[in-house]
């Protein structure tokens, strides 16, 4: 039996202009307890509940931070949202224009505070051109993306 005929055959990934440069991400990939497990081992034994309380301060003032965005959002997603029965009145054109505009401001401010990137035109239309390791059927909706974004 030929070599060729018992493997697969691989991509060639030699050609270095088709691939996309990813940034690296900007956040520790691992959830707050068990950074916090991994830190209060160095603590001296004496200071680990001051050291807990210090984490618990931090964590709750990260939590207020982002909390007025957070409420800002889902003010402004209220009046799209189809499961919300409160909004049976008529609203405007330019309201609706308007609340959509707070709501994409909000949902970008979100999503650009948690190292989402939007892609621009070039690198959408590379990635679509170029096969993956893990290439999969992905099918995008054009007519739903909005233009102003």
């Amino acid at each position: 039996m030929d070599k060729k005929e018992n493997s697969e055959e691989k991509p060639d990934y030699s050609d270095f202009t088709k691939w996309m440069e990813i940034e690296p991400e900007h956040y520790i990939p691992i959830p707050p307890n068990k950074l916090i497990e991994v830190l209060v081992e160095d603590v001296e034994i004496e200071d680990r509940p001051y050291f807990l309380q210090i984490c618990k301060i931090l964590q709750l003032l990260i939590q207020q931070k982002y909390h007025s965005t957070s409420e800002k959002l889902k003010e402004s997603y209220a009046i799209f949202d189809p499961e919300n029965k409160d909004h049976k009145y008529e609203i405007s054109k330019t309201e609706i224009k308007k609340q959509e505009d707070k709501f994409l401001d909000s949902f970008f401010e979100v999503m650009n505070k948690a190292n989402f990137s939007l892609l621009s035109t070039e690198e959408l239309e590379n990635a679509q051109s170029t096969d993956y390791l893990f290439t999969l059927p992905i099918e995008l909706k054009f007519d739903n993306l909005m233009e102003d974004y």
